[in-house]
């Protein structure tokens, strides 16, 4: 699972999200979830159209203090891989690497 804790006005997750569109895409059908987490606390109408506009299929929730906060989230865009067994795989605070990321899921979805 790919867990994006994310703005709508957040420049860096805005490099990130058609990488994550495209993660989705590709490797949706090998087991690969994603879940996007509004963490600015916008109104839904304007997280709907974001979504809509950025053509993110995946599922996309508005985030709480308290998520973040179990989360350690601190800063934004921030992305968690979580394996098959739930654990936190890797934790990445600012825009990921697109290449590096993209090897770190596509080794986590080999694993049984």
């Amino acid at each position: 699972m790919l867990l994006d804790f994310w703005g709508t006005t957040c420049g860096g997750c805005k490099i990130e999200l058609p990488w994550y569109v495209a993660f989705d895409r590709d490797f949706g059908s090998r087991g690969l979830s994603l879940i996007g987490l509004d963490m600015y606390g916008e109104k839904p109408s304007v997280v709907r159209t974001f979504v809509k506009t950025w053509h993110m299929k995946y599922p996309v929730a508005i985030g709480t203090d308290r998520i973040g906060d179990e989360f350690h989230v601190q800063e934004l865009p921030m992305t968690l891989l979580i394996d098959r067994h739930g654990r936190i795989a890797v934790s990445h605070v600012g825009i990921v690497n697109q290449g590096q990321f993209q090897a770190d899921i596509e080794a986590l979805l080999r694993e049984r």
